[in-house]
């Protein structure tokens, strides 16, 4: 094994809309696709195959955009729902029906008191984890994506920044 060998990389595409600095970059399964929020309120979805923006969410009344996740809920099509959360602790569910529609709004809700620190995804359960205002929640996704209901909620003496596995 060779430990000298860099691979060398190219730059295919510069995405470039944000207005204020990024808090959230995630990729969907087979790295086709790109959700980024930042500071401006915004949410863009981005084909990185083609280096195209698909959809702008502006949420900039909830401020910025803090946390996302991909939430894969049908095996056949993983990239139709992802969930994100902004400062003021509310929480989106965003949902496609058709390949070539945009995303929708599905539902919201007040997740936490504070800034959604970091969302995280289980396939398996469809269940989405989130963490902030030093509170962990874990909320149930339905399979159609409009509907979370908490399951259980652990607050801690200290903020919690990470949950992704």
């Amino acid at each position: 094994m060779n430990n000298s060998y860099i691979p060398a990389f190219e730059c295919r595409h510069t995405l470039v809309k944000h207005t204020k600095p990024l808090n959230t970059l995630k990729l969907n399964k087979d790295a086709t696709m790109l959700l980024s929020g930042a500071d401006d309120g915004l949410l863009l979805v981005w084909n990185i195959l083609h280096g195209s923006l698909e959809q702008t969410i502006s949420v900039t009344f909830n401020g910025p955009v803090s946390a996302a996740v991909w939430t894969p809920i049908s095996p056949n099509r993983p990239s139709t729902t992802f969930a994100f959360g902004c400062a003021d602790g509310t929480m989106f569910a965003y949902h496609q029906t058709q390949e070539d529609e945009p995303y929708h709004t599905t539902c919201l809700v007040p997740a936490h008191d504070g800034r959604v620190e970091t969302l995280a995804f289980d396939t398996h359960h469809h269940r989405i984890a989130s963490a902030g205002s030093g509170c962990a929640k874990v909320w149930q996704l339905d399979m159609e994506g409009e509907n979370f209901p908490p399951l259980l909620s652990h607050y801690a003496n200290s903020a919690a920044k990470d949950i992704s596995n």
